[in-house]
């Protein structure tokens, strides 16, 4: 099985578009509740990943677009780098930086 993850699609999934209701995952108004958030809900992506591949076997995660990846999308890399490592391959993609040439 593969899983792709994308910084844009999970930006967009954790972060509320309006200032109004509970906190956010992320964005500009995090408060000081959303860090015990983060932490559970990396702790339970990590848990089902970990029950996923106990059922199903090995499977392979890719993670789009490194180079737009902010310290939550890290986290969750180098967590699941950590505790599934036998059970996962991780590919990773990035895309160069563009240098504009001199005239």
């Amino acid at each position: 099985m593969v899983c792709c993850v994308n910084a844009r699609a999970r930006a967009a999934a954790v972060t509320s578009g309006g200032g109004a209701g509970p906190p956010t995952l992320g964005g500009a108004g995090t408060s000081t509740v959303a860090v015990p958030l983060k932490k559970n809900l990396l702790n339970f992506l990590v848990h089902v990943l970990r029950e996923f591949t106990s059922l199903y076997g090995p499977i392979v995660l890719m993670f789009e677009n490194l180079h737009e990846f902010d310290t939550w999308s890290w986290q969750l890399l180098v967590k699941v780098a950590e505790v599934l490592s036998p059970s996962v391959l991780i590919l990773a993609t990035t895309r160069p930086v563009e240098v504009r040439a001199l005239s």
